[in-house]
């Protein structure tokens, strides 16, 4: 059942993501187009340097746009199906509450996951062919040949922090959007104004938590003094530090999707 709920879900958000990604990639390969004609300069109309100045404009934009889409999808959906009048049919199903949440949770992951690679992959189509593209990579293959790179390349050292990072990075994920979706489930449990108390919820919660965050960690980086420990603890706590926030967002909004859920 959870299988069949994760797919209604990457459904549903999809399509309009999928839509979305398949919009900037077409706008990266205009990209493309309007630097190579405005870096030619063999072209001297005026209109055609404003198109493609405006392609250019909205490319950028598009990088932006992509990322908003993506996280007012995930809030849109945990709201509709759990929080709206979908929820009266949404808490039928056979399944618990944490299957529900985990099953939204995960598809934000997946889509926020795909939104960086199409902006990866968006990039390289709009600078692919082009000069700057060209010296790029000439750059790139330099320094690859360099021996103390390739010395840094082969460091487990290095290999840890970069896994360090990518959990880290995750994990930060996860745990913003569990603090939208508690947020949300405080707000919606009111009886009127539920999208304001969701928002004022929200603020709450965050400067809750950085002030939560500050009182643990800053005593703890005053006693350390040796930079590479100081370098390793940062990490360390960070993971940890943001491994409990996620569970705390996790635990209350279960709670409150449990025993607090008012879908009036």
């Amino acid at each position: 059942m959870f299988g069949k709920l994760v797919k209604h879900e990457l459904y549903a958000s999809g399509r309009v993501m999928l839509p979305v990604s398949a919009v900037l990639v077409a706008i990266s390969l205009l990209t493309n187009l309007a630097g190579r004609t405005l870096l030619s300069g063999r072209h001297n109309f005026s209109f055609l340097n404003l198109m493609c100045i405006l392609v250019l404009a909205a490319f950028f934009l598009g990088i932006f746009a992509i990322g908003v889409v993506a996280v007012c999808v995930m809030i849109k959906r945990f709201r509709d199906s759990m929080l709206t009048d979908q929820g009266y049919l949404t808490n039928t199903l056979p399944v618990s509450v944490h299957a529900l949440v985990v099953s939204r949770l995960l598809t934000a992951m997946i889509y926020f996951i795909l939104v960086g690679l199409v902006i990866m992959l968006a990039v390289l189509l709009a600078g692919a062919g082009t000069e700057l593209y060209q010296q790029a990579a000439a750059g790139i293959r330099e320094v690859l040949k360099d021996e103390y790179f390739r010395e840094v390349i082969q460091s487990a050292e290095l290999w840890k922090m970069v896994l360090q990072l990518g959990v880290t990075g995750m994990l930060s994920m996860i745990a913003s959007c569990l603090m939208m979706y508690l947020a949300m489930s405080i707000g919606y449990s009111s009886a009127n104004h539920k999208g304001l108390f969701s928002f004022i919820a929200y603020f709450v919660i965050s400067i809750a938590t950085q002030t939560v965050v500050n009182a643990i960690s800053l005593p703890l980086l005053r006693i350390i003094e040796d930079g590479n420990r100081l370098f390793a603890l940062n990490f360390t706590a960070v993971i940890l530090l943001t491994l409990a926030e996620a569970a705390i967002y996790y635990l209350g909004t279960v709670h409150m999707l449990k025993h607090k859920l008012n879908l009036a």
